[in-house]
């Protein structure tokens, strides 16, 4: 089996592991929107929605723009790498939700 480094596991799995995570992902892969749009689009509480966007900024799955309007305001989109994600996610759904378990037969 290739060796895979500890580090890069732990940010699969940190992305891939957490359903809010996920829900943003795919939000974000629609159009850049804001906190409140995320938080309603996803159906998720606003600790668990800002917690997932401060990991995806973290490994930069996502870039935050501020639009110097007044007031203020933050808008959230998905870098390359997110979009790179969405893609391997998306083909990873397209297969899972697809795929027939296989019977098996007693020898």
């Amino acid at each position: 089996m290739k060796k895979f480094s500890s580090k890069k596991l732990k940010e699969i799995s940190k992305i891939f592991g957490n359903e809010t995570n996920l829900k943003i992902l795919l939000c974000l892969s629609e159009d850049s929107k804001n906190f409140l749009r995320i938080k309603k689009e996803c159906n998720v509480c606003s600790p668990s929605a800002l917690n997932s966007i401060k990991i995806l900024l973290k490994y930069k799955l996502v870039k935050k723009k501020i639009v110097k309007l007044k007031p203020k305001r933050v808008i959230y989109a998905l870098t390359d790498k997110g979009l790179n994600y969405i893609k391997v996610l998306k083909y990873i759904m397209k297969k899972f939700l697809t795929a027939r378990p296989s019977r098996r037969t007693r020898s």
